[in-house]
């Protein structure tokens, strides 16, 4: 038995063939049209609306005397109308591995807009079970101790049985094992992590992803679409744009450090988060006891985190105090913690102080999601990318830009350096400065997975106009 992580890899898209479209554009009599589109994933769903309306220039089409010129104006009047059927027309394959058969069961729901390839336990042997245990397990040490020990157990079954049977006997024929691990298979977990291969286009994807990142889904699907989001974003962001559109809530830190909060203005901002949806709530460590009542102890369901900082925010104290912090905001209720690197360090070229300072937080809050905050308005280009690998390299989760109480907040470039440093698979949070909607998608476009900011509210309804 092995632990895993479930996984997503974008392997195909559309794509267009060039001499194929000029021919068409050829016979239509626009031979020179040409799009802006950045992907062709985008230029097909344009291609095939303008056929619709034979809308490739003014005057093809009597009726038509302007056209919108560029692609992002075009898709967006497609969506604008609900033309939705041309949406349908590209297609993006994703493999997802690692993903337990409770996922595979509630993804094969979506059946409209899709094709299926799921590893088939008919034909595959199960001879090492890999598990992924969800947060409400993997935070108690008892259910861990039984949900390991069960795995163990049906593991070691179906290699009594594979022995029972002598499948590795040579003179085994093929059809017959594929019968015996067949019957194998009804006392496999649920729970055991395959392989399945899941084929959408943009139109079923946007829906899909909508239902699946909600906050009321299942762990594990909302974790894997989320990771689709991210894929999603890299080949259309435009059209991944629409879905983020549709829930951009849940990337929002819903905020509040300042030194003169009150305890009035910290349950206004849980209540908004429970209504908004946001991610989480971060506040200073005073307030935790405070939004764990708000959020957790009331019987209202929510899926709200409380994050709170550690460090904050210069990030210059001892890393003992540091990982106390840390320690104390995690047993009283924290989920998240933004912990402030010591810049100063960094700068001195103390490179192993800093990762020994990352690294005393993380052990002491191993089952908190830990951001770290590199302050990336105080550093070169050069002690950004450092900054990022050792983050990484101590095992936090997320590398955060700033604490908003610098000399500046998150740009976009920051934001994508810090995204090619650290590789899809680690979070990115922006922070500081961002006020409205185009500068937050602006930030998810450029691979930020989070957002801090107190104007998750304006944020929000932005989304909607």
């Amino acid at each position: 038995m092995h632990k895993v992580e479930p996984k997503v890899f974008l392997v195909g898209e559309t794509k267009i063939v060039k001499e194929g479209l000029n021919g068409f554009l050829k016979h239509v009599g626009v031979p020179k049209w040409k799009s802006d589109a950045s992907t062709d994933l985008e230029k097909i769903i344009e291609v095939m609306g303008r056929l619709c309306y034979r809308s490739f220039e003014p005057g093809l089409n009597k009726n038509v005397k302007k056209v919108r010129e560029h692609n992002k104006d075009y898709l967006e009047n497609i969506k604008k109308v609900k033309h939705g059927s041309v949406i349908e027309h590209p297609v993006l394959n994703f493999i997802f591995t690692d993903v337990s058969r409770v996922f595979t069961h509630e993804l094969v729901r979506h059946r409209a807009g899709t094709a299926i390839s799921q590893e088939s336990l008919r034909f595959v042997r199960l001879d090492d079970l890999g598990q992924w245990l969800p947060t409400v397990i993997y935070e108690d040490e008892k259910a861990v101790e039984i949900f390991v020990k069960t795995f163990k157990h049906l593991e070691k079954l179906q290699l009594e049985l594979a022995e029972y049977f002598k499948l590795d006997d040579e003179a085994m024929p093929f059809h017959k094992k594929k019968v015996i691990t067949s019957a194998m298979r009804r006392i496999a977990p649920i729970g055991l992590a395959t392989t399945i291969g899941w084929s959408a286009n943009p139109r079923t994807l946007r829906w899909v992803l909508e239902m699946r990142t909600d906050p009321n889904a299942e762990e594990e699907i909302r974790l894997v679409f989320g990771k689709v989001l991210r894929a999603f974003f890299f080949c259309a962001s435009l059209l991944a744009e629409w879905s983020v559109k549709m829930n951009i809530a849940k990337y929002i830190d819903h905020t509040l450090l300042k030194p003169d909060a009150t305890r009035g203005q910290i349950v206004k901002l849980c209540h908004e988060a429970k209504d908004y949806g946001f991610a989480s709530v971060c506040v200073n460590p005073v307030w935790i006891p405070k939004c764990v009542v708000e959020l957790k102890d009331l019987g209202q369901k929510t899926d709200v985190k409380v994050c709170s900082v550690v460090g904050f925010p210069l990030g210059a104290s001892w890393r003992n105090i540091k990982a106390d912090e840390a320690r104390q905001a995690f047993l009283q209720g924290a989920d998240e913690i933004d912990m402030v690197m010591n810049v100063g360090m960094l700068k001195s070229g103390d490179l192993l102080e800093v990762k020994l300072d990352i690294q005393s937080v993380r052990l002491a809050v191993s089952r908190a999601i830990l951001k770290v905050i590199i302050e990336t308005c105080l550093l070169t280009l050069e002690e950004k990318i450092l900054a990022c690998k050792i983050a990484q390299d101590a095992c936090a989760d997320f590398v955060k830009t700033s604490t908003g109480f610098s000399t500046g907040g998150a740009t976009v470039e920051d934001v994508k350096l810090m995204r090619k440093t650290v590789g899809p698979k680690m979070g990115v949070k922006a922070s500081g400065g961002i006020q409205d909607y185009a500068m937050a998608m602006a930030m998810i476009n450029a691979g930020a997975t989070r957002l801090g900011c107190s104007a998750g509210i304006a944020i929000v309804e932005g989304s909607k106009k």
